[in-house]
């Protein structure tokens, strides 16, 4: 049985009433997207690193210093609707993790945000636009009334009925089970390409949950083709990274 996933803090901060958006990779790649662009344009500290051994073989270098490929970053901040926390955090990751770690990674992020006494979760994430479809909707869900009732006082689309899969669907379900506020944003965009502006649909969203803080989304339109081009190569190293371990794993044992 392999090690347990871990959440290892590398900066004490005062979490307690903070905002925490969740951004991995996905449809389109919208979560991360926006999560890089949160922590770039809001300067927001590295915290923690997740780790685990069924993680690629792999590291992040910024600015020459390396990183997990999965981290939380945040800084203090007024956020939330009312302004009722203040500290943001941002949970990203350069990879999909597998289906079969996903309900273990969700667990262990709740436990983290449980007890750093956390107000809430936002998962941004992206949802397969309908064929022959050409605008990029925000749809909402959550697993509260509280929610439901801002995503309609923010006009946002509400997902109605279906079913939300992966990261979003987990840390829902479970966060109510466990006491937590979670509530899912999701961009239409097309599965095959990284959207930079559907991410940036997300953050005009979630504007108002920073009322403190203004997210210019502009610069990510304008930047788009670069952001989607630096993500379609990380995406196909990682890839090949984990092409080439197997090719030698087969090498050694046959």
């Amino acid at each position: 049985m392999s090690p347990p996933i871990q959440i290892v803090d590398h900066k004490e901060m005062d979490l307690s009433a903070a905002l925490v958006v969740v951004g991995f990779p996905g449809i389109g790649l919208v979560g991360s997207i926006a999560a890089n662009y949160l922590i770039a344009a809001l300067n927001l500290q590295r915290i923690a690193s997740i780790i685990s051994p069924d993680f690629p073989p792999m590291a992040v270098l910024k600015g020459g210093r390396v990183s997990s490929p999965a981290r939380i970053h945040a800084a203090p901040m007024v956020c939330g609707e009312s302004g009722k926390c203040n500290q943001l955090a941002v949970v990203m990751s350069d990879f999909p993790p597998r289906a079969e770690i996903l309900h273990e990674l969700c667990q262990e992020l709740l436990s983290w945000c449980l007890d750093k006494k956390v107000l809430e979760i936002v998962v941004l994430e992206g949802l397969t636009r309908p064929e022959g479809g050409t605008d990029s909707y925000v749809y909402g869900a959550a697993n509260n009334q509280m929610a439901l009732d801002r995503l309609e006082r923010l006009n946002v689309r509400s997902m109605g009925e279906g079913i939300i899969s992966g990261l979003s669907g987990l840390l829902s379900y479970l966060g109510e089970a466990r006491g937590l506020n979670v509530t899912c944003l999701l961009a239409e965009t097309t599965k095959d390409f990284p959207d930079a502006r559907s991410a940036a649909k997300l953050l005009e969203v979630l504007d108002p949950l920073l009322p403190q803080i203004k997210i210019d989304a502009k610069p990510l339109y304008r930047q788009a083709e670069a952001i989607e081009g630096y993500l379609k190569t990380s995406l196909r190293k990682h890839q090949e990274s984990i092409a080439d371990i197997a090719e030698r794993s087969k090498i050694m044992y046959g």
